[in-house]
């Protein structure tokens, strides 16, 4: 199981609470099976603790949760909420963001912008929109037979305007770990070529 996170990696790191609801993935140590939570939206598998790449860390409980403050989790019929409050310090004021989790424990909608996340049999993303005011941004990804992220394809509608236009990274691994996932990656989207890196720490 991997998939596309790099519209994750925007938001700010925060600490966690834990939520006893998960759902499993089958992954590269050996049959051993772990809880997915927020694990999949970062594109790795495995009893991941902590992941960093650049200036951004994300740290996971061991539901595979991320780690965040001021939250608290609520059940719902069909699976839970963790509703998580940040202070504005611009307009003074405190605001709630609220992320909802299916009956397997995956992130189905995570704050006010990423929403209609869907997953394949495998526990991968495989669409997700990510709502931007005037934009929305449709994504749909694309797995190689080793299960990493291949293609992102993505349609930004203009809300204003009613326009789309229709953009298309491709993914090589350059390298990975010995739990299945990515270090190294190029990302590929028009004449545009970038290298990806991560470190990744997992729970003994």
């Amino acid at each position: 199981m991997r998939t596309k996170y790099i519209f994750m990696l925007t938001i700010s790191v925060v600490l966690m609470t834990s939520q006893a609801f998960a759902s499993y993935v089958n992954n590269a140590d050996g049959d051993k099976t772990y809880p997915i939570g927020d694990r999949a939206i970062y594109d790795v598998v495995g009893n991941v603790k902590s992941i960093v790449q650049g200036y951004s860390k994300m740290e996971f409980d061991e539901n595979g949760l991320l780690k965040r403050s001021n939250a608290k989790t609520i059940k719902t019929g069909n699976g839970f909420e963790i509703h998580e409050e940040f202070f504005n310090e611009e307009y003074g004021e405190t605001t709630e963001m609220v992320s909802i989790y299916d009956k397997d424990g995956r992130c189905i909608s995570f704050g006010e912008s990423e929403k209609d996340i869907t997953y394949n049999g495998n526990n991968q993303i495989v669409r997700y929109a990510v709502y931007s005011g005037w934009e929305t941004y449709k994504y749909t990804n694309t797995y190689d037979s080793d299960g990493f992220l291949l293609k992102s394809t993505y349609i930004v509608i203009n809300n204003d305007e009613g326009t789309t236009t229709t953009y298309t990274k491709s993914y090589k691994v350059l390298a990975k770990d010995g739990h299945g996932n990515w270090t190294k990656r190029q990302v590929t989207e028009g004449s545009s070529v970038i290298v990806e890196e991560r470190t990744i720490e997992y729970y003994q």
